[in-house]
């Protein structure tokens, strides 16, 4: 019985973290499109391979492409460009400071990438 209260105690720990909706009050705008075919993509530092989701533009990053790992909401998967307010997380989180840049390898994958991102939190601009 107490494994069975234990279960579902965590169950629904689970449930109610993961749809918890964050406010993008302090956003970024930005340019997201989902991709139809999703994609594989190597992480330069863990050697782990991704599924790419969908693409973020921002301005103040210039041209630099963010690879959308974790699941996108369905409002935004229409596979056109939509203006959105957004903040990322990295995939693979890394405690560290960048001292330098990494140089991919012969062996790495040129769609690669240091790290991807998930979506913390999005909203239509």
């Amino acid at each position: 019985m107490k494994k069975r209260i234990i279960l579902t105690s965590i169950i629904l720990a689970l449930l109610t973290t993961s749809c918890v909706k964050h406010s993008c009050e302090f956003g970024q705008p930005a340019k997201i499109v989902f991709l139809k075919e999703p994609y594989k993509a190597q992480c330069w530092i863990n050697k782990k391979y991704y599924k790419i989701n969908a693409h973020v533009f921002m301005d103040s990053q210039g041209s630099y492409t963010f690879k959308i790992t974790g699941p996108v909401p369905k409002e935004f998967q229409t596979g056109d460009t939509i203006n959105a307010r957004l903040l990322l997380k990295e995939v693979p989180y890394q405690e560290y400071i960048l001292a330098y840049v990494y140089v991919p390898g012969p062996d790495d994958d040129p769609n690669g990438a240091e790290v991807f991102y998930d979506l913390y939190c999005i909203e239509k601009e």
